[in-house]
């Protein structure tokens, strides 16, 4: 489901907003509507581990991944 997201540009500091899908598995990219520079977001460092214990089981817990995104997602110019 596509969700209003807030960048700040790598180039020019501006922050803008777009319409976006973003999953934990994906390279966003992204290009700023002021400079016209792309960007790419490194969304590795808003990766968060949950884990799930379940009453009663024997084995080790079940662990899934969740993204927690700041209000404004720094971008950085791609490699």
């Amino acid at each position: 489901m596509n969700q209003r997201y807030t960048f700040q540009c790598w180039q020019c500091d501006k922050t803008y907003t777009l319409l976006r899908e973003i999953t934990s598995k994906q390279t966003v990219k992204v290009a700023c509507p002021y400079c016209h520079q792309e960007a790419v977001v490194d969304l590795a460092p808003y990766l968060k581990q949950i884990k799930e214990l379940l009453r009663g089981a024997q084995s080790e817990a079940d662990s899934s991944e969740e993204l927690d995104l700041p209000a404004v997602l720094p971008t950085r110019k791609p490699d």
